[in-house]
């Protein structure tokens, strides 16, 4: 995309365009800044002073830009059970992620619409880092058309998505993230529609999918199947804060996935990218433990003797305990075929 076409679309969607201009730009201040930062004289996790000058906010929280994402998650797979042989099946993970807990996840001095804002952050970070690993696409929950009974909160959502949008659609171009949009009229009556479109003409060539779902209901989805062929079939559904999925299935999708439960919300500025590279280990160690399994399984003699006793009998549980990764820790609750997984990172 030319500079006139990029500038001409952050005209039109609002934030500070001029730190958005040219990305070499862009690229070059990060790297001034990344020379002369101290890594040593901070605490492991940190917001980068890049933030400060043009306004990345939770995009530019890192904790060592000299490890990649892939030397991190080698470093982390054997608290999870992973080896790094098992991290090439990243390219198979199809993560669901329900978001929330952006009313509650933020202090109170922000005002309501700065969680969605963090929301957004957060979706575009966790897919840039799942493609890093060497995942194709990723599936995503922004909010279902239920949520309309609560009319502050809808304007606090079309509030912070209008905030952020130059700025999502620029990170997502620079990593080349295609986004694709669905839902009860995303792309003609609803609300954000003209960001909707426009975004997904602006990343039409990135090479991972993220897709989106907006003003989504489940009748809306029987009704219009057809709009749904490009999501492809999920291999693990995440749901944030809360542990209820009423509303938010996707039809004939999730007939080989398993469930994790997030007990964190999905806020940006209260994750470091080492705590987004756990959860995504956590996410493929539970594809991982159920690839195919669910349905088809045959249990030998001792199989069935072995888990009746764990399960039944021992009545287990495992908590995976991981070095602390940032400032506020994380507990994910993911299920083997004899309990729960519990893991605080």
């Amino acid at each position: 995309m030319n500079e006139e076409t990029f500038t001409s679309f952050i005209n039109g969607f609002g934030n500070n365009k001029d730190e958005y201009k040219l990305t070499d730009l862009v690229k070059d201040m990060a790297q001034e800044k990344v020379d002369e930062y101290d890594f040593n004289s901070h605490d492991s996790v940190t917001v980068h002073p890049l933030a400060e000058d043009i306004n990345y906010g939770p995009w530019a929280q890192v904790q060592d830009f000299r490890k990649s994402t892939k030397e991190i998650a080698e470093s982390l797979a054997p608290y999870f059970g992973i080896s790094v042989r098992d991290l090439s099946y990243f390219k198979e993970l199809i993560m669901y992620t329900i978001l929330d807990g952006h009313r509650s996840g933020v202090t109170q001095e922000m005002d309501l619409s700065h969680g969605y804002v963090e929301g957004a952050m957060f979706s575009i970070r966790l897919a840039k880092i799942l493609k890093e690993l060497g995942a194709k696409e990723q599936v995503t929950m922004i909010h279902t058309e239920r949520n309309r009974k609560t009319g502050k909160r809808m304007k606090a959502i079309f509030s912070g998505i209008k905030e952020i949008a130059s700025q999502f659609i620029a990170s997502a171009l620079e990593n080349e993230i295609s986004l694709k949009y669905y839902g009860k009229g995303v792309h003609t009556t609803y609300e954000l529609a003209k960001i909707c479109n426009l975004a997904e003409n602006v990343t039409k060539n990135g090479s991972f999918k993220l897709h989106y779902l907006m003003n989504y209901s489940e009748e809306w989805a029987i009704e219009n199947k057809e709009k749904l062929e490009e999501i492809p079939d999920i291999s693990t559904i995440i749901r944030f804060t809360k542990g209820h999925l009423g509303g938010v299935w996707l039809p004939n999708k999730a007939n080989q996935s398993n469930f994790i439960y997030t007990q964190n919300a999905s806020v940006s500025d209260n994750w470091s990218d080492e705590q987004l590279i756990a959860f995504c280990l956590i996410a493929l160690k539970s594809h991982l433990d159920v690839k195919g399994v669910i349905g088809g399984r045959k249990y030998t003699a001792d199989e069935r003797h072995q888990i009746y006793q764990e399960r039944e009998m021992n009545l287990f549980k495992r908590e995976v305990e991981v070095p602390k990764l940032g400032f506020l820790s994380k507990r994910s609750i993911s299920f083997s075929s004899v309990g729960p997984l519990t893991y605080e990172y």
